[in-house]
């Protein structure tokens, strides 16, 4: 396996046996987004895309969380993108910019991709998992749109990605779904018992895919 320098710790990128592997890597905040991590995601998506060398892409998420999806309580320090030049319009544009080059990219990009969850997938983590070809979970892992518990609508496309699977009412609440009802949904695959088979079971799977 060899490593890649990402520019920041909060997102691990290596590659082995043709698979390109990308680690948000914030497991005190459940891996929730941050600027850095962004940042990073959407640089090594589209270098990830051209390396002729990488066949497939997976994505998870360091300890025992895939990720919470955007980090609320940085989002409520950081205020509401008003002060100075960075108005909610540009804000908003930002967003979109970045939704495009991370959910967007591992929708869209030719080559396979899998989400391994070791645990729970929330809000815009959610809609990372859906964007990829398949997904791998823990026993224990849970997904949940999470975005009625703060008051947003909901993004990353999540909304259009859970269609495929469920009816689009169900996005707007904030369900808990079980791995058991994720593999009978078609969201997942079948569940793993454990983090190391989990792994295991991901390079195999990743390896056969491309």
């Amino acid at each position: 396996m060899s490593t890649i320098d990402t520019g920041t710790q909060e997102l691990l990128a290596s590659k082995e046996n043709g698979v390109g592997i990308l680690t948000m890597n914030r497991p005190e905040a459940r891996n929730a987004m941050s600027g850095e991590m962004n940042a990073a995601m959407q640089e090594m998506l589209a270098q990830f895309e051209t390396d002729t060398e990488i066949r497939c892409v997976v994505l998870t998420g360091a300890g025992k969380g895939f990720c919470a999806g955007g980090d609320v309580k940085g989002m409520a320090a950081s205020g509401d993108g008003t002060v100075g030049t960075n108005t909610i319009d540009s804000a908003i544009h930002r967003q979109r910019v970045h939704q495009r080059a991370t959910s967007g990219k591992l929708f869209k990009m030719p080559k396979p991709t899998i989400a391994s969850l070791p645990g729970a997938a929330a809000g815009a983590g959610l809609s990372y998992a859906l964007a990829c070809d398949l997904r791998i979970m823990a026993s224990n892992a849970i997904l949940t749109t999470a975005f009625a518990r703060v008051g947003f609508s909901g993004d990353y496309g999540g909304s259009y990605f859970y269609s495929f699977y469920n009816p689009v009412r169900c996005y707007s609440g904030a369900y808990n779904i079980l791995s058991q009802c994720a593999f009978s949904y078609g969201l997942m695959m079948p569940r793993i018992d454990s983090n190391d088979i989990l792994f295991s079971n991901l390079m195999e799977e990743a390896i056969a895919f491309y």
